[in-house]
């Protein structure tokens, strides 16, 4: 991989890293971070169990398996297809596929662009869990943030 392609890649998340923390800032700032409601107990699970590294395993095959189907039967459309599907439930496997399928100039584009789709495809989903549960302003502060960071990651796409 190119210096250039690595350098590329690496504007794309920083456009997107730098837009999230903005919105981090704010979102502090005007004094959410400090509101609360009633305290209600939080259920806190061991990320290091054996279900927990099983079930991302079994995820990572089946996104792995799909990739590869994806790049034989629809190279173009089909990996941009599972992206979004996979980014909705997960980005790390997505992300870790790509990775590996990023062998030659013109794929580590289409890598960078399907990564770039799977975290705009889980964005979108934990900003819809938001508008679902959250209440008051904290629901049209996240809707302003996905909708610029939304249009950080055009940028990005535009940018790879």
């Amino acid at each position: 991989m190119s210096v250039r392609r690595l350098a590329v890649a690496a504007l794309a998340a920083s456009v997107m890293a730098a837009v999230t923390g903005a919105f981090v800032v704010w979102h502090y700032r005007v004094g959410l971070a400090n509101t609360r409601r009633e305290a209600r107990p939080l259920a806190v699970h061991n990320p290091f169990s054996l279900t927990a590294a099983a079930r991302f395993g079994a995820l990572f095959a089946v996104v792995l398996l799909v990739v590869k189907l994806a790049q034989r039967h629809a190279p173009e459309q089909g990996i941009y297809v599972v992206a979004t599907l996979a980014g909705s439930v997960d980005v790390d496997a997505i992300t870790m596929s790509m990775a590996d399928a990023a062998g030659g100039p013109d794929r580590f584009a289409r890598a960078t662009t399907a990564i770039v789709i799977a975290a705009v495809a889980n964005t979108v989903v934990k900003c819809g869990a938001v508008l679902a549960l959250g209440a008051g302003r904290v629901r049209v502060h996240v809707s302003i943030a996905t909708a610029a960071l939304l249009m950080a990651s055009l940028l990005a796409l535009a940018l790879v």
